[in-house]
């Protein structure tokens, strides 16, 4: 995509053709290595693409970088020990209150399995007691992003929710 001139023709591509059907196309998330950081991290990124108002008029591609959620959920504040986290439509972690838990596998998680499950009808949201990956009790709550398949967690240890309701 960024070869000038390169005639070559993406029409047919699945990507392009969704993004003139319905005037854009999100992609996965894919997480970019960081070369000049210490420690190492990684940047959770996006493309997208924006179609024209005219079947002719072709589309735009964009690369997006995913750091201004991953810098807004790390400032999160649940109670005094919980978590905030965005996950991607596979359960990879791109956002996290610590942010060493990104990349990190979250599909074994029983709330988020319930929130698979649930389809992404907003009706469906409601507070859970479930287990987190460290198999300890929390109270869970999950959101979908239903365009881009992700999920927003938040979790809270059940021993603080219980002290902060009475």
């Amino acid at each position: 995509m960024d070869v000038a001139a390169s005639k070559a023709d993406l029409f047919g591509d699945p990507k392009f053709t969704e993004a003139v059907a319905k005037g854009i196309w999100y992609g996965p998330v894919y997480f970019r290595e960081m070369d000049r950081q210490e420690p190492p991290s990684v940047l959770p990124c996006m493309t997208m693409l924006l179609a024209g108002r005219r079947r002719d008029a072709g589309a735009s591609v964009a690369e997006i970088s995913l750091k201004s959620v991953q810098e807004m959920v790390s400032r999160t504040k649940v109670g005094n020990r919980g978590v905030a986290c965005v996950l991607e439509a596979g359960d990879l972690v791109i956002a996290h209150s610590d942010s060493s838990m990104v990349q990190r596998d979250f599909s074994s998680v029983a709330h988020v399995k319930a929130a698979r499950a649930a389809g992404f009808d907003a009706g469906t949201l409601a507070a859970k007691v479930s287990r987190d990956r460290n198999h300890q009790d929390v109270l869970a709550v999950a959101a979908p992003v239903a365009k881009l398949g992700w999920l927003v967690l938040v979790e809270l240890p059940l021993a603080e929710a219980k002290g902060a309701a009475q």
